[in-house]
């Protein structure tokens, strides 16, 4: 009897065939999925290249220069003429308003340097305010005393006035604001004091018909220059 065909026997003889070893996998890109192709990132160098400009864009870009520089010029001056106006404005009110009887306010008697003396009578002013200047105009009617310690706050004394037609001071060109007028056949003293830095200049005009009860005039000018 022919023997049968041997079969193959595992190690040990297990009688078991050995299982054939395993494909070794492809290795795949980090991130890769399988089944898909892997993405191509751009090159580092690619992405940090700035972009490039139509002669079309760069031409919108200027004029958006222009007019970033022009804008902010435009509004401060609309704001300055603005401003003028508001002055102008309140100017022609306060014409029309004329001379306000009594004295002027602290505040004012202070910002002009004006300090009308205590026990003043037939006391007026009338305030006006231009682009270029602010002018108190003031009058009042004082003593003797009291024309002297006025004179003195301003640096000055009654020996300092000039006397006679030419010694008025307060222009004629202020007659259209305030109805003073300086006659002749009085007796007028004055004096004019200029401002010194920040402080207003004064034009003084005194009225000595009755020497005991003198009148003044005061023109008192903040000048701002150009502003």
């Amino acid at each position: 009897m022919r023997p049968g065909p041997t079969s193959p026997t595992g190690p040990a003889g297990t009688g078991h065939a050995p299982h054939p070893r395993a494909s070794t996998p492809r290795s795949r890109p980090a991130g890769a999925r399988p089944g898909r192709t892997p993405v191509s990132h751009p090159c580092p160098a690619d992405a940090a290249r700035p972009p490039s400009f139509s002669p079309a864009d760069r031409m919108l870009r200027g004029v958006a220069c222009v007019l970033l520089a022009l804008v902010p010029a435009g509004y401060l001056a609309v704001a300055a003429d603005q401003s003028h106006n508001v002055a102008a404005a309140r100017e022609i009110d306060a014409e029309q308003a004329g001379l306000v009887d009594g004295v002027p306010s602290a505040t004012q008697q202070a910002v002009y340097q004006t300090p009308v003396p205590a026990g003043s009578g037939g006391a007026a002013f009338f305030e006006a305010n231009t682009w270029a200047e602010d002018t108190l105009y003031v009058r009042f009617t004082t003593t003797r005393a009291g024309l002297a310690a006025f004179l003195r706050g301003l640096g000055a004394g009654p020996a300092d006035l000039r006397t006679g037609r030419r010694a008025v001071s307060v222009p004629a060109a202020a007659a259209p604001k305030v109805p003073w007028t300086f006659p002749p056949g009085h007796r007028w003293a004055g004096m004019t004091l200029a401002g010194r830095g920040p402080r207003p200049s004064h034009r003084i005009t005194v009225n000595l018909d009755d020497p005991d009860r003198p009148v003044v005039f005061v023109m008192s000018v903040i000048s701002f220059g150009s502003r």
